[in-house]
Formats: structure tokens, C-alpha cells, sequence
């Protein structure tokens, strides 16, 4: 589910500051923080994945993250 998200999001075929956004806004409804948005940028491209194939991967990792956070699994 999570490498599905980053592919809906653009993994691989937008800049990574839009996939940012855009996986946020999909799963959350509202775009990351500054702090979310820095934290997943850092992460993938600390990955240094130059494959596309291990690009999506990583954002994977992070829609893994996005989908444990309390506001995604509980209503207010």
C-alpha cells in the first residue's frame, strides 16, 4: 500500500518536494509540516537510490510512516 501511494503521489516522475505533498495530501488531507516535509526529504535522499525502482522504494518507506501516524488511523 505504501509503494502504492508513492506512485500515485509521482515517485519517479515529479520533483520530491511534490511528492511530498502530494502523498500527505492523499493519505492525510493536508500537506506535511515543515519539519514532515524536511524529515522525508532527508530520508530519501539519504537512501541515495538512483534506480527508479529503488526511488519508489524509499518513498514506500515513507508512506509506511505516513500510515502509523495517529491522525491517519483514528478519527477526530
Amino acid at each position: 500500500w505504501a509503494e502504492a501511494l508513492a506512485r500515485r503521489a509521482g515517485a519517479g516522475t515529479v520533483g520530491d518536494e511534490e511528492v511530498v505533498r502530494r502523498m500527505y495530501g492523499l493519505a492525510l488531507g493536508r500537506g506535511p509540516t515543515a519539519r514532515e516535509q524536511a524529515a522525508a526529504l532527508a530520508y530519501v535522499r539519504g537512501r541515495g537510490a538512483s534506480d527508479g525502482g529503488a526511488r519508489v522504494r524509499a518513498w514506500g518507506d515513507v508512506g509506511q510512516v505516513i500510515f502509523g501516524l495517529d491522525e491517519f488511523a483514528y478519527l477526530e
